[in-house]
């Protein structure tokens, strides 16, 4: 799942997804938009009445169709004040959804979930990555803002944590391990099942995708990242990240991912406008991996 605050002017996300290559990885490009009409439009109209509780702000517009989203599930515009979701993760007839009825988001928990997570940015992320910052360095900021502004959410929403973990369990969890067979994995059920809600725990912890031997410390900074720091923040579970904590441990070494840890850590008590730090955070996250934090 991309990080995806899209600054102005330039229409595209701002980082890659979590199994890129290294801070320069280029973004997906966006999908080709289906279109935002009829039962899209009306699910679109309901979800921007129910944004507002979860931002507390009046002016947001949600637009949810398959294709939007930028590349990712979702996305915020703050120039635009838009949040955009690809409709492809409802798995639900749009027709049929109403989630003005909290029993209704029950089920497509991931889809809430993006919403609740974007609702996040839309409310905590009030700084921008400077003009001439180095990719490396901005990468790492964004990385750690994922689980900061979370963090944020649950502390002024605590409910909100069943909804943000569904979605970081069935799209991010995802990307970096592999679920046995038969076992549950947090998806919403597909169109025309039934969904019970926010998902539970593998009772086995599930296999590493990317064998230790082909993670560089840098994709293993950003799992650390992307899945640890939410693992500490309380969103997953440690038993269900176990597998990968110990293939980041594997390539990284205890010391270097203690010193991670602390970044994240003080990302998680940094203020929703102090992006110095937040940058600050990035470079320091850098120097740790051996990475030049000033690099183009």
């Amino acid at each position: 799942m991309a990080t995806h605050v899209i600054p102005a002017p330039a229409p595209v996300a701002t980082t890659a997804a979590p199994s890129g290559t290294g801070p320069g990885t280029a973004p997906a490009p966006p999908a080709p938009v289906t279109g935002l009409s009829g039962a899209w439009l009306r699910l679109s109209a309901a979800f921007t009445e129910a944004v507002t509780d979860l931002t507390d702000r009046e002016d947001l517009t949600v637009q949810c169709a398959p294709g939007l989203g930028r590349g990712a599930p979702g996305c915020y515009v703050p120039a635009l004040a838009t949040i955009e979701l690809d409709g492809i993760h409802l798995r639900q007839d749009p027709g049929t959804c109403d989630p003005a009825w909290p029993t209704d988001r029950d089920r497509y928990p991931a889809m809430w979930g993006v919403l609740t997570h974007e609702a996040a940015h839309a409310t905590h992320t009030r700084w921008a990555i400077p003009d001439g910052a180095s990719a490396a360095a901005a990468a790492a900021a964004v990385a750690l803002e994922e689980s900061r502004i979370e963090v944020a959410q649950i502390r002024r929403r605590p409910a909100d944590r069943r909804w943000i973990r569904a979605c970081v369990t069935s799209l991010v969890l995802a990307d970096f391990i592999t679920p046995p067979t038969g076992a549950a994995t947090g998806a919403p059920a597909p169109s025309g099942g039934a969904a019970t809600g926010a998902p539970s725990t593998p009772s086995a912890a599930p296999p590493v995708t990317t064998p230790h031997a082909a993670m560089t410390p840098w994709n293993a900074g950003r799992a650390a990242a992307l899945i640890l720091a939410r693992t500490d923040a309380g969103i997953l579970e440690p038993a269900e990240t176990k597998p990968l904590a110990d293939a980041v441990l594997d390539v990284l070494g205890p010391s270097r991912l203690s010193a991670l840890a602390a970044m994240w850590h003080l990302a998680h008590a940094t203020g929703d406008d102090d992006g110095d730090t937040m940058m600050d955070l990035g470079r320091r996250w850098c120097r740790i991996l051996g990475v030049n934090p000033d690099q183009p």
